[in-house]
């Protein structure tokens, strides 16, 4: 068929006998039955997840594992999960409009046809055209690569090969015939096969010649060739689906004039697919199911490397898988997909309750709805349990009460369940006993007796009201009851044991119970499963490994494997792995998840009436679901659960800017981020996948996670990583390596300059040497002051000495040096002004004249900017100069009285009397421009800083107000020196 594909459509769900005569089979399909059980389910992606168009023309798989759609606008590439597009917009090396056909190459490039500029070819992430200029005019519809390296294409009517330097070379079919529109190309070792319009080719050593004469397919319009896996071939005809066997005979295995394609998979299973798009499954065993694409079939068809199907048509990409899982639904005849309980009962009938009744499942035929005894009333049932007195059933309703049927499906008895009101209870549970029957309501336990009455058993024996879930008997005729507020065990003799929530149970809900052969009792619970034995409790959640907590049914499919029900699909956990948890051989339970993506119906399994599953006599475990009743075959579960799942790197961002992808990077620049982004290509059930990765160099551990398919790292330091990624498929257990699929790259970021090992040595050096410098400078200043000290002190014990000795002169000298002394102690000889002692003393004396007057008295500390650069840069005498120079300054007359004092070091203090603060900030503003006006000889120019403060409430002592002034000071300081803050 060609890739423009072309077909007539009578409408959808129609299915004319003339039209599809799939029913009509003569099969003669032989095999080992190795695909017997499996059922496929249907999955489908459209624009709406990110497909460039709905129309898929062709499907191929690369190297690495992805799958490459082609259509209209583009070519996207998948990976489980979502689809990476290129077309016009995205990709300026090609052009990739109306792209017809994909071929994947053994190098891992992908070739693409498209419909009015030849063949592209993607490699490594790069785009180049391929071939030359007289391919470029050709509308590829089709290539293939013979096993000699020939590469064909179809182009409408015409048939090509690439010579050496990639010029299309026509290929000559005989004299006055034509094959017509070619529909596919099929190799046949270093041959060619071509199914056309005009029948069947072959091409031998360039040249072309009619293929299966005596068979009858040189003349017949055939749409596809296909291995059938036995040396022969299948044929999709227009007359339907022939097989040529390789002993020479033909036979046709399926008559119909509406075939679009014919396919053998690797399980020798024939697949069929019509023009209307009906799909047909033959496995070899000649077991058979039937599915439907959305739309309109295209020569799209590809089994990838993990037997999944995938095919194209007008509306999407379909992908057909195979599970271990039916669906039961409305399409095979249930009156309802809402499913809400299911029993078999010993003559092998199942019986299925759901929203619109009960339905008896017998021999793999469904029987009709069963009367139910009030139309008008909800048919819902909720609840089953085996008559224990025939073949039938005990049926509890939503409205209608408890009903019993026979085996044959006949209505017989009805028991209204009416307590506390006039309508008849919800029925969750029922168990028949020789007392009557048990029936578990959303009021409590009740008791029906063969008359009908009722009596509330449940606030007789104490567990009050709660809805009941579950009654289940045990071997010693224990009965075990499962409320919403925990659960009950009722012996023979009367006698109860009760659990509640928070006292005797870890858990609220209790919806089901499983007793094994030891007494030991599994109970599915809101907060996990939970195991009772020898009198002790033990809970599985997902601490464990449990998918979720919340759990309704508890299977044993008879191989020591439990089968959890939840609303995120079944969990199948081995019964040894509870046995290594326990004794910490593992860190967490292996559990498989049977949900949709193995054909389920709804990953919700609906609960809380009972029984919500069964296992049939033949070994399937039965479901009740939202959808549908689930079957799963539990020997076919899970059989690829040790699969490894490739994994592959999908993109490397250094800085926001895309990389080509390559084993390894070195990275020139300062990376600021680094991204990476990876996948495992298993597209069963991707979202069961689970990753962790790490970079090596730069964390040991491994991050775990989760679903997560990107890596980020900033600030990469120099050095060489290794980045390593693997993913499991679930059950997780990364300490079983032989399940890890994994990747990894190398890295190198390379230092910049600064940061190379000679440019670091050479800075920590200079910073040594500064450090150093620094220091030797202020051991010298200290050295220099220290001489300095010790000669004044010198000095003055030479005076005192001599004074001593003149005893005569000692009054007058002695009464001179104590005046001397006294002014050394209220003066700075540096400055001759006050000191901060003498400061302290003239401050208290106005603050009281201030307090005593009313008058207003400000005071402002001076403080020389950058006073210690002046020290280091010029020298401590100079340092003096300036100190003395400001104090000259400040001891000279200026409006109104003031007094200066030096409070220490460059801070000097003024005190101005009868001066309100306005004026005291301005009288210090003058000053400030004084100070930076005047220039001393052999001195660098100064500034100061002031912060001034004014007498009143908060500030009417001497440490306030000093404390105020200095906190403007310090915000002159801050606000960047040479100023006055008050």
């Amino acid at each position: 068929m060609s890739a423009a594909f072309r077909a007539s459509r009578t409408g959808r769900g129609r299915l004319l006998p003339a039209v599809w005569l799939l029913v009509l089979l003569a099969v003669s399909w032989p095999g080992a039955g190795l695909a017997k059980g499996l059922h496929y389910g249907v999955t489908r992606w459209d624009m709406r997840d990110g497909l460039p168009h709905n129309m898929v023309h062709d499907i191929a798989q690369d190297r690495q594992g992805f799958i490459w759609v082609a259509t209209w606008e583009g070519v996207a590439r998948f990976n489980g999960r979502s689809f990476t597009v290129y077309d016009n917009e995205n990709t300026e090396q090609a052009r990739l409009s109306g792209v017809f056909s994909l071929l994947a190459e053994a190098d891992g490039s992908i070739l693409v046809g498209t419909a009015v500029d030849g063949i592209y070819r993607h490699h490594q992430g790069q785009w180049r055209a391929y071939g030359d200029a007289a391919l470029r005019q050709l509308r590829v519809e089709d290539m293939l690569r013979t096993a000699d390296g020939t590469l064909w294409l179809s182009s409408r009517h015409q048939l090509y090969r690439l010579d050496a330097q990639g010029r299309p070379q026509q290929v000559d079919f005989p004299s006055g015939i034509e094959p017509g529109q070619i529909h596919a190309l099929r190799a046949d070792g270093d041959d060619l096969l071509v199914a056309s319009l005009n029948g069947a080719w072959q091409v031998h050593n360039g040249r072309a010649r009619p293929w299966g004469q005596a068979q009858g397919f040189a003349g017949k319009q055939v749409r596809q060739i296909d291995r059938d896996g036995a040396g022969g071939w299948v044929l999709a005809c227009d007359d339907g689906v022939w097989r040529w066997h390789a002993d020479g005979r033909s036979e046709r295995v399926v008559a119909s004039n509406r075939i679009s394609q014919a396919m053998v998979d690797s399980r020798q299973a024939l697949w069929v697919v019509g023009n209307d798009g009906q799909v047909l499954r033959i496995a070899s065993d000649g077991s058979r199911q039937q599915l439907a694409l959305d739309g309109l079939p295209s020569r799209a068809f590809l089994e990838d490397r993990e037997g999944l199907l995938w095919l194209g048509d007008s509306l999407g990409l379909t992908r057909l898988s195979p599970g271990a899982v039916r669906a039961l639904t409305q399409r095979n005849g249930l009156g309802d997909s809402y499913v809400r309980t299911v029993l078999q009962t010993a003559n092998g009938s199942t019986w299925i309750g759901h929203a619109s009744g009960i339905q008896r499942w017998q021999d793999g035929a469904l029987g009709p709805l069963l009367a139910m005894p009030d139309t008008r009333l909800s048919t819902t049932v909720t609840a089953l349990a085996a008559d224990p007195h025939g073949d039938g059933v005990w049926a509890g309703t939503y409205e209608q009460g408890v009903l019993r049927f026979d085996g044959a499906g006949r209505l017989l008895q009805q028991l209204p369940v009416s307590y506390a009101s006039a309508r008849s209870l919800m029925v969750r549970t029922l168990l028949p006993t020789a007392q009557g029957m048990l029936v578990g309501t959303p009021r409590g336990l009740l008791r029906l007796d063969a008359d009908g009455q009722v009596q509330p058993l449940g606030k007789q024996l104490g567990l009050g009201e709660h809805a009941v879930q579950v009654l289940s008997r045990d071997e010693q005729g224990q009965i075990w009851i499962g409320t919403e507020a925990g659960m009950a065990m009722l012996r023979p003799d009367g006698r109860l044991r009760h659990w509640q929530p928070e006292r005797d149970l870890p858990a609220y809900a209790v919806f089901d119970f499983l007793h094994d052969a030891d007494g030991t009792v599994w109970v599915a619970s809101d907060s996990g499963l939970l195991r009772l034995r020898d009198g002790a409790l033990q809970v599985y959640d997902h601490h464990a490994g449990l998918p979720r907590d919340k759990m309704f049914r508890i299977l044993d499919d008879g191989h020591r494997r439990l089968w959890l029900s939840s609303n995120q699909g079944v969990f199948r956990v081995a019964r040894s792995e509870f046995a290594a948890f326990d004794a910490n051989r593992h860190d967490l339970l292996a559990v498989d998840v049977i949900d949709s993506s193995d054909g389920m119906p709804s990953s919700q399994v609906n609960g809380a009436t009972w029984p919500a599953g069964w296992q049939h006599r033949d070994g399937q475990l039965m479901f009740p679901t939202g959808r549908g009743l689930a079957l799963i075959d539990p020997e076919l579960a899970g059989r690829d659960r040790n699969a490894v799942p490739p994994v592959v790197l999908e993109q490397v961002l250094v800085n926001g800017v895309r990389q080509p992808l390559q084993a390894a990077y070195r990275l020139q620049q300062r990376t600021n981020r680094l991204s990476i982004t990876y996948a495992a290509l298993a597209f069963a059930s991707p979202h069961k996948l689970r990753y962790r990765y790490r970079l090596l160099g730069f964390e040991r551990d491994w991050v775990e996670v989760g679903e997560g398919t990107e890596a980020v790292y900033t600030n990469l330091p120099p050095g060489d990583y290794r980045f390593q990624v693997q993913a499991m498929a679930m059950p997780l257990d990364w300490s079983r390596s032989q399940r890890l699929g994994s990747a990894e790259l190398a890295i190198v970021q390379v230092p910049v300059f600064w940061q190379r090992p000679l440019v670091l040595a050479t800075a920590a050096l200079l910073l040594l040497l500064v450090l150093f410098s620094g220091w030797r400078l202020r051991v010298h200043h200290y050295e220099r002051r220290q001489r300095r000290l010790n000669a004044l002190v010198a000095q003055r014990t030479e005076e005192l000495h001599r004074k001593n000795v003149a005893l005569v002169a000692a009054g007058r000298e002695r009464d001179e040096l104590l005046g001397r002394l006294e002014r050394l102690a209220l003066y700075d000889s540096l400055t001759a002004l006050p000191n901060r002692r003498a400061a302290d003393g003239y401050l208290q004396q106005a603050l009281d004249q201030a307090a005593a007057s009313g008058t207003p008295l400000s005071v402002a500390l001076i403080d020389v900017d950058h006073f210690k650069q002046v020290n280091d840069g010029y020298g401590h005498q100079v340092g003096d100069r300036v100190l003395a120079h400001l104090g000259r300054l400040l001891s000279e007359p200026s409006e109104g009285a003031v007094f200066a004092a030096r409070q220490g070091g460059e801070e000097f203090l003024l005190v101005m009397p009868n001066t309100a603060l306005a004026r005291g900030r301005q009288r210090m503003q003058v000053l400030c421009a004084e100070v930076a006006g005047a220039q001393l000889a052999q001195a660098p120019a100064i500034t100061v800083s002031i912060g001034v403060a004014g007498y009143g409430p908060g500030r009417d002592q001497v440490h306030t107000l000093l404390a105020a002034a200095d906190a403007n000071l310090y915000r002159a300081k801050e606000g960047g020196r040479n100023q006055v803050v008050g």
